[in-house]
């Protein structure tokens, strides 16, 4: 291998090294820079050695050929990120119909049932904050999300509105501008009951691939990092089965096959989750449920609820059409949804009704669950130039053992036997030029001389029987 040179360690060597030998060992036989090197090949035999190559080129193929190339890293894809846009939508629990539809009807929960709310009519165990609770849709809970964009969204669980009066004119410095009349805490009644509309589509651009969520197949990943949970198969809505089927050109063949692969689980009930032509529908209740998340019996630093305080989760849309760790395969993209929670306590927004120069004014702080969602993801797709790469990548790993071998081979010997076996593997030449004496005259030509061995001691010039050599023509 040109790269790294083939060289015999002055410290294995017969004769006594000094500092000049160390430094005609860096000069002439690592750096090259009093001539260059033609390729020789010389069979050594030796049972030790070729076991100990066989074991490290199988050791080579297995390991970095097989195993990562081909099964951990996938080196015969070409590989690009993707690139999109996630919506999040909020809906109030509804009898499966649209809620501008004039006939359309909710389906919250009794407040007997709610133990947060004043009006539970039951015991809970251990009792639980309570506020007074009011049933509100999406509509009325808008103020709390506005200052959000499209890929983020706050869930209210709870809103504060404090009422305040003017009590002096804001050109005059005095201690307090408002006095402060009263405060009204409200819950917001079955809040786990809301769904939570997630629709994102992708692109690649270097590999020209992209798609909407319908097109592929969903999954969602019931645990936070390191997502070593299996994943749980979203199912199309019934309604729109035949559509979504039709328009990701997937049957059930195709989409068991696709879930048997990834070792998924068993498809999350309707209830809680589907998927609609224009994203997917999540239940509030059961994310809260997956991610191990009581709104009322977990606290904050202060104490209090995240029903009262509020919280963020993250929601990661990960795209893929390959799988690490797996055999070569050919597989239709995926997607899948992961959350994760930051260590933030609190989460709120404010806002404010009335003007600056009105004498009353309400101010509303807002707390819930903050969601905020990204697209991340690679795709995979098989190209001529990965595989080559992939193949000169394996050579060049194949040239290291080859080198590390002849490396050993040469310095395996100390001594004299050694230095016979470097003499015979590195033979020197001088190329000069010489003027020779002819009938016509004084002639110059080029000549070849094979240097002796860089040795002194004479038992080593009698153990190689070296004798003298008059000049080659070149």
């Amino acid at each position: 291998m040109e790269l790294l040179p083939l060289v015999r360690f002055p410290w294995r060597k017969a004769d006594k090294q000094t500092g000049s030998s160390y430094l005609e060992f860096v000069i002439s036989d690592v750096v090259g820079i009093d001539g260059f090197e033609l390729d020789k090949s010389i069979a050594v035999k030796s049972w030790k050695l070729g076991i100990a190559k066989t074991t490290l080129q199988a050791i080579c193929l297995a390991g970095y050929l097989f195993y990562y190339c081909l099964y951990r890293d996938k080196s015969y894809l070409a590989k690009a990120p993707v690139s999109g846009v996630v919506r999040l939508q909020l809906q109030h629990p509804v009898q499966s119909c649209d809620p501008l539809s004039s006939d359309c009807r909710s389906k919250f929960k009794d407040m007997e049932e709610l133990p947060y709310c004043l009006g539970y009519s039951g015991q809970s165990s251990p009792p639980v904050p309570q506020e007074k609770c009011l049933y509100l849709d999406e509509y009325n809970l808008v103020k709390g999300s506005e200052a959000f964009g499209a890929n983020s969204l706050m869930i209210p669980t709870r809103y504060s509105e404090t009422a305040q009066r003017q009590e002096c004119k804001l050109s005059e410095n005095c201690d307090h501008a408002y006095k402060f009349v009263n405060t009204t805490t409200v819950f917001v009644a079955d809040v786990e009951s809301f769904t939570l509309l997630v629709d994102h589509a992708m692109h690649c651009d270097i590999l020209d691939i992209s798609g909407a969520a319908s097109d592929y197949q969903g999954f969602v990943r019931p645990c936070g990092p390191p997502y070593n949970c299996e994943l749980l198969p979203l199912d199309n809505h019934a309604h729109f089965a035949a559509f979504l089927d039709k328009r990701a050109s997937v049957d059930d063949v195709i989409r068991n096959k696709t879930r048997a692969f990834w070792n998924a689980g068993p498809a999350i009930p309707q209830k809680d989750a589907f998927s609609l032509p224009n994203g997917d529908v999540l239940r509030v209740g059961f994310l809260a449920d997956m991610l191990n998340i009581d709104l009322d019996a977990s606290l904050n630093y202060e104490g209090h609820t995240h029903r009262k305080e509020g919280m963020v989760i993250m929601l990661h849309v990960v795209y893929q059409n390959y799988k690490k760790n797996s055999l070569p395969n050919t597989l239709p993209t995926i997607y899948e949804y992961r959350f994760s929670i930051p260590e933030i306590e609190t989460f709120k927004t404010t806002s404010v009704a009335g003007s600056q120069h009105s004498v009353d004014r309400f101010i509303t702080n807002w707390h819930g669950l903050f969601i905020s969602s990204d697209q991340i993801g690679k795709m995979g797709r098989h190209t001529l130039k990965s595989i080559i790469l992939m193949i000169l990548e394996t050579s060049f790993v194949f040239s290291i053992v080859r080198w590390f071998i002849r490396l050993v081979a040469l310095n395996w010997f100390a001594g004299d036997p050694g230095d016979e076996l470097e003499y015979a593997a590195q033979e020197e030449y001088e190329l000069d030029d010489e003027v020779r004496q002819t009938v016509d005259g004084q002639v110059k030509e080029r000549v070849l001389r094979r240097k002796p061995p860089r040795k002194q001691a004479e038992s080593y010039q009698q153990l190689l029987h070296v004798q003298a050599e008059g000049p080659r023509s070149a």
